[in-house]
């Protein structure tokens, strides 16, 4: 699929939920807003601890990744990376390292079981440098439980100016 085409389609997915009916996210005592934050502070506590099973929980079962450059994009099911992790020793027993992980959104978009939430995150693991990149997740709820269905993480090069910004 050419780039143009993502980049449509993506405009295309964003225009309809918006036009469609769902609300700002950005509303003061919105249940669903709170539902969400509570969603990626368990994102955040799943990666932090390197809980692999944790973090493989926050992803639909067809969760589908998008990774790349503006110019070349790659696609595949995150499950089978989890799946990779878990069957590597190293990765399931990876050392206690600290870690940090946050999460900054320029816009998010909502109804009751889907949301589109699109920013920035900062992670930093000791020993390495700070890395900020971006954020743009599609979500569903279902059964109760907020879930990863789209993940679309491009090597753009943000900065921690790009991260300063956006509010927290």
């Amino acid at each position: 699929m050419s780039t143009s085409r993502i980049h449509r389609t993506t405009v295309a997915m964003f225009l309809a939920c918006v036009l469609l009916g769902p609300q700002s996210a950005r509303a003061q005592g919105d249940p669903v807003t709170a539902e969400l934050d509570a969603f990626w502070a368990g994102v955040v506590r799943s990666v932090t601890e390197w809980s692999i099973p944790a973090q493989k929980a926050t992803y639909h079962p067809d969760a589908v990744g998008v990774t790349g450059t503006r110019s070349s994009y790659k696609t595949y099911l995150l499950w089978s990376e989890f799946a990779a992790k878990e069957a590597d020793p190293a990765e399931m027993s990876a050392p206690p390292k600290r870690r940090i992980l946050e999460f900054r959104f320029s816009s998010r978009v909502h109804d009751a079981t889907t949301a589109h939430e699109v920013g920035l995150y900062h992670y930093w693991e000791e020993g390495q440098d700070h890395y900020y990149g971006t954020v743009d997740s599609y979500l569903v709820k279902r059964d109760g439980r907020w879930r990863i269905l789209v993940e679309i993480q491009l090597e753009l090069a943000m900065t921690e100016a790009d991260w300063n910004a956006l509010r927290p």
